[in-house]
């Protein structure tokens, strides 16, 4: 049985760069803080990461602020601190916050 081509058919083409539509937005830096000297750790969960509380983790300086920062494209997030790894913590600072299903509020964020 022979091959079916003996030559290549295989084209070669120009890769395309991304057109302005399909490229993601530019990400901005987000910074959440808080001045909770006692805690021992501080993360925050929300929908930029799936809630997750061990995604997102605060720094904690010798003043006894917490920190970090996130980069997040365009969008309004909601979100919550988790302190001690257990107590969900709505920031006390923020703009705006909205009610959540479990009976208390969202901190909301808007990039």
């Amino acid at each position: 049985m022979q091959p079916r081509h003996i030559r290549s058919t295989t084209v070669a083409r120009p890769v395309r760069s991304p057109t302005r539509a399909t490229e993601r937005p530019a990400e901005k830096p987000v910074d959440f803080t808080l001045n909770l000297a006692e805690a021992r750790s501080v993360s925050v969960a929300g929908s930029f990461n799936q809630w997750d509380p061990g995604r997102t983790p605060l720094r904690k300086d010798p003043n006894g602020h917490w920190k970090t920062t996130v980069w997040l494209p365009p969008g309004r997030y909601e979100y919550r601190f988790v302190i001690n790894g257990s107590q969900w913590f709505t920031e006390p600072g923020a703009k705006e916050s909205v009610p959540n299903p479990f009976g208390s509020s969202n901190s909301v964020v808007v990039v």
